[in-house]
């Protein structure tokens, strides 16, 4: 039996651009074993709809090539990152799955192998680099990964919305093109906030939302603004969308402050889970055994 914890993760972090994003110490929690005959995921053997599952359907597929699939499978899945909130569900699944795959089929877990697999499968989820390595990833235009541990006490404060940003919006946000202008200064903003991130220099990381508003990709988030100025008014250093969103994130220098901007929140109107968490700097792990 393998256990798995797969992080929540943000992409184009503080950013315009897919150049730098974040693992969160917020994760789900998998338990697999193979199981002769039927899918099972939380004591329900329904395997038609199970194969479905994203975590199955990318066990098989990355099983069908690195080698051969196991006859059944016995999963218990306790989730903690909300889905469709830009908080990289997918890719907890995708790289779980095949993780998985790796190790049903007695192979080594090299993150690089598996990385490669998951993007064979899903090459356009952005996700999938900070969820297997975890910490700050950067990525660079020809699609070298570099990954910087966050070893400073920042909180990160989600604000989780209860809707989904509609796919088509997700979609477009994706395709539009920036000018060399829009595209430099969104480096030197991400530059600045990676170098405080990884410095501890909090005044860095304030210096990178360079005082605007807050970059909504998809033009879907209801009270962007409105979130962004409670949760400044309450001292957050920042506050970005997570990938496509709908949930943002406020960066505090502390617990002590990420407590302000969490009572803030709870006293508006606004219709949300709130919860703080960290940087995860291990990325997706499994215990061999359990």
């Amino acid at each position: 039996m393998y256990r798995i914890l797969t992080p929540a993760s943000a992409v184009s972090v503080n950013s315009r651009i897919d150049r730098i994003s974040l693992a969160f110490d917020l994760a789900n929690e998998i338990t697999a074993e193979e199981f002769d005959g039927a899918i099972v995921i939380n004591n329900h053997a329904d395997t038609i709809r199970n194969r479905a599952n994203l975590i199955v359907k990318s066990m098989y597929d990355a099983c069908d090539i690195i080698g051969k699939r196991p006859l059944g499978l016995r999963l218990s899945v306790k989730t903690a990152i909300p889905m469709s909130r830009g908080l990289g569900s997918s890719a907890s699944c995708v790289n779980a799955g095949v993780m998985l795959a790796y190790l049903f089929n007695g192979m080594g877990l090299k993150k690089g192998d598996i990385l490669r697999t998951a993007r064979m499968l899903y090459p356009d989820d952005e996700n999938l680099e900070a969820n297997l390595y975890g910490g700050l990833v950067i990525k660079d235009g020809s699609g070298t990964v570099t990954k910087v541990n966050v070893n400073h006490p920042y909180v990160f404060t989600l604000i989780i919305p209860d809707y989904k940003v509609p796919q088509s919006r997700a979609d477009s946000s994706r395709t539009g093109e920036i000018s060399y202008d829009t595209y430099s200064e969104a480096a030197a903003l991400s530059n600045l906030f990676t170098l405080g991130l990884t410095s501890g220099q909090s005044r860095l990381v304030k210096q990178s939302f360079d005082g605007s508003g807050v970059f909504d990709p998809s033009g879907s988030i209801r009270e962007a603004e409105e979130i962004r100025k409670i949760c400044t008014d309450a001292g957050a250093l920042g506050v970005f969308v997570c990938g496509d969103g709908p949930a943002m994130a406020a960066v505090s220098g502390d617990e002590e402050q990420a407590r302000k901007i969490r009572s803030a929140l709870s006293k508006s109107d606004i219709a949300a889970a709130v919860k703080s968490t960290t940087v995860c700097n291990s990325g997706i792990v499994c215990d061999e055994s359990v």
